[in-house]
């Protein structure tokens, strides 16, 4: 999901362990995965469909919504179409608000002021003519891949709740 070539190296469809060099990566193990290993693995396997099957997420353009060092929410834009991905690196949920109408230089103060406990904050990016005059109904976004949820709470504003490790791809329908 994010701009350049996708890699995986062996295991990381699963989550295989690995430390520095020589135990960066273990003997590939094909069977007998265990049940978060198979989710994390389903996981890869529809982010990659999702991917290829979208225009922003290939040629798009990125644009950051919220970065935090446990936390990022970016959207990637190609034409009409508007992808966000989100990351949430904590044990804790993330919920947050991001307003697209608000300025990006108070954007940027929230950021600096606020870390990651960041419950109803918002945070912007300028809103773009393209989605800006947008039919009413383009202003939801939908889950394409991984966990969480999303409403739209008017003018440009959307509640965003991520659970703990995990990730989410949205988009406008």
């Amino acid at each position: 999901t994010v701009p350049g070539v996708p890699v995986l190296y062996y295991g990381d469809e699963w989550g295989m362990m690995g430390a520095g060099d020589p135990d960066n990566r273990r003997m590939m193990r094909f069977g007998n995965l265990s049940r978060p290993e198979q989710e994390t693995m389903e996981h890869c396997r529809r982010l990659m469909q999702v991917r290829s099957q979208s225009m922003a997420l290939s040629y798009g353009s990125t644009h950051f919504l919220l970065d935090q060092p446990e936390a990022l929410i970016m959207s990637r834009r190609y034409l009409q179409e508007d992808v966000w991905v989100v990351w949430n690196r904590s044990s804790k949920p993330l919920e947050t608000v991001v307003d697209l109408n608000e300025p990006v230089e108070q954007r940027l103060r929230s950021n600096q002021n606020n870390r990651f406990t960041n419950k109803d904050r918002a945070t912007a990016l300028p809103l773009p003519a393209s989605v800006r005059y947008r039919q009413p109904s383009r202003f939801e976004l939908n889950l394409m891949a991984g966990r969480g949820r999303v409403m739209h709470l008017g003018k440009g504003r959307y509640q965003i709740a991520i659970p703990p490790y995990s990730s989410a791809v949205l988009s406008h329908p």
